[in-house]
């Protein structure tokens, strides 16, 4: 392969991997390991142990996978002192098994991030909560409520992009992946119905359509690289599928070229489909935008003169 092919191959299969590693915990940074703990459930069993609910879009049982592992986390609470709540200790137990890192350094890590970052002063802060809208409207992406699982869902048009403005948006790369942070810490607290098995995991659906070579430029590339490094290291385990919708050809094919780099839990929640997938709608038809197959009209990011709210979730 030569000249635009090979660019073409090329750019795409950073589209992917970034799609994936921004969403997911499969490739964890680099963490000294010193296990002093051991989980009870196998690397290969690391859902919950009731039978999971039917439908292959169900979520796991965290509450029961909670329930089951108490005395596993309550011990690392003890070792760190911890404030994150048990959900998030789990979420890192799980992150740090998979990837055979440390679970205390992880939850120290993360401890630390958020003490400096003060991210819960930026939650309070008017001036972030708007600069975190004004960024979803320059990303295209918007928050579409519960899904039938009860899970928050996500869309974003990165295909839509306005190149040049997310450019722009993302010249401190610090801010930009703080605010990226932002979306994560919402995303995380958005009310759930109280019966909800899994208060942790949420869906994100990536639309394609119009991605181009335009889109993979190197200040692209090293902002969503720290957004990635961020959301890798200190929001694990939130994404219980994606959906990546309106994709080129090409990455059906990448999709296989990479499955050793993603892993087994990574392409079970990865959906890639080169138009549009009914699957959506088992989530609930009328959260679905209708250009997306469902029934939801005038909702941004497809209509973009639609209100974008401030997200107060404290």
């Amino acid at each position: 392969l030569q000249g635009g092919t090979s660019r073409l191959l090329l750019c795409a299969s950073l589209a992917l991997l970034l799609c994936t590693e921004r969403w997911t915990t499969q490739v964890q940074p680099a963490i000294a390991v010193n296990r002093w703990w051991r989980l009870p459930w196998r690397r290969g069993d690391m859902e919950s142990p009731t039978a999971p609910v039917a439908g292959p879009l169900a979520p796991m049982d965290r509450q029961a996978l909670l329930a089951a592992h108490a005395s596993t986390i309550a011990e690392l609470r003890s070792s760190t002192n911890s404030p994150q709540s048990d959900h998030d200790l789990l979420a890192h137990l799980r992150a740090a098994d998979l990837q055979g890192h440390d679970a205390e350094d992880r939850v120290r890590a993360t401890d630390s991030w958020r003490a400096s970052c003060n991210i819960e002063r930026m939650l309070r802060d008017k001036e972030w909560l708007e600069a975190e809208r004004d960024l979803r409207r320059i990303l295209k992406c918007n928050y579409l409520g519960n899904d039938a699982y009860g899970r928050p869902m996500l869309v974003q048009r990165v295909g839509a992009w306005d190149v040049s403005e997310v450019e722009e948006a993302a010249s401190d790369a610090e801010r930009f992946a703080m605010l990226n942070a932002l979306v994560c810490e919402i995303l995380l607290r958005m009310p759930r119905p109280g019966l909800c098995k899994d208060p942790r995991g949420i869906v994100v659906i990536l639309d394609l359509e119009g991605l181009g070579l335009q889109h993979f430029s190197s200040k692209m590339f090293y902002a969503f690289t720290a957004v990635s490094r961020v959301i890798r290291s200190f929001y694990p385990d939130m994404v219980d599928h994606m959906f990546l919708l309106n994709a080129p050809s090409l990455f059906s094919l990448l999709k296989t070229m990479v499955r050793p780099v993603l892993g087994t839990k990574t392409l079970s929640a990865l959906h890639l489909s080169p138009g549009l997938t009914d699957e959506l709608l088992d989530l609930g038809e009328n959260r679905i935008p209708t250009q997306l197959g469902g029934s939801r009209e005038r909702v941004f990011p497809y209509d973009e003169a639609a209100e974008l709210d401030i997200v107060n979730v404290r």
